[in-house]
């Protein structure tokens, strides 16, 4: 299991890059990190400061720190290092500030591509661009955590998406075919009416 923990500063600390994006900076980030796990067949779950116990982040294999700028909440760093104590893959990805995070391990990826984009709203060539991109994402993370978390189910289209679910010894697997047809925009064009 895969959790992004997300970091309340950060929250507050979100900058806004301007016109046709999603939201600031680091939702941006967060939201290519969550999809580069579900393109990866490892999906995430986010974790917010404030829903911390102290066992929260054990149950799971794999810890993702996204776009860290500034020093970690006093009860996300204690919540972290206990985690790492107890055998937790903790990573932080390229958008981080390396002095806040360094006790972690680099992930080898940077979670921006998505803040790069000229244009995601009424765009429709996104939907060409951002699933290359999240494709490419995923392929470095699944290199890095596969030796923590294997994926859902073993698919070779990264654009099926899986998820899982368990009750006591039963597990349920869920199966999205998000499979978009490799054709070059202009060709869609091409058959719909305007």
């Amino acid at each position: 299991r895969v959790a992004i923990v997300v970091s309340t500063r950060m929250m507050r600390l979100n900058w806004w890059e301007g016109h046709g994006h999603l939201g600031g900076v680091y939702f941006m980030r967060l939201f290519e990190a969550y999809n580069a796990c579900l393109y990866a067949h490892r999906p995430a779950s986010y974790v917010f400061v404030e829903d911390l116990k102290p066992d929260t982040l054990r149950k799971y294999n794999v810890l993702l720190v996204v776009s860290q700028q500034v020093e970690l909440e006093p009860e996300l760093a204690q919540a972290l290092a206990d985690a790492q104590d107890a055998g937790v893959a903790v990573f932080y990805d390229g958008t981080c500030r390396e002095e806040h995070v360094r006790a972690f391990s680099p992930l080898g990826i940077a979670f921006d591509c998505v803040e790069k984009e000229p244009s995601l709203m009424n765009d429709d060539l996104a939907y060409y661009r951002l699933p290359r991109q999240l494709k490419r994402r995923a392929e470095g993370l699944s290199k890095a955590i596969a030796d923590h978390v294997p994926p859902v189910a073993e698919v070779q289209n990264p654009e099926i998406m899986l998820t899982e679910r368990r009750n006591g010894e039963g597990r349920f697997v869920w199966v999205l075919n998000n499979d978009l047809p490799d054709w070059e925009p202009w060709q869609v064009w091409r058959l719909t009416s305007y």
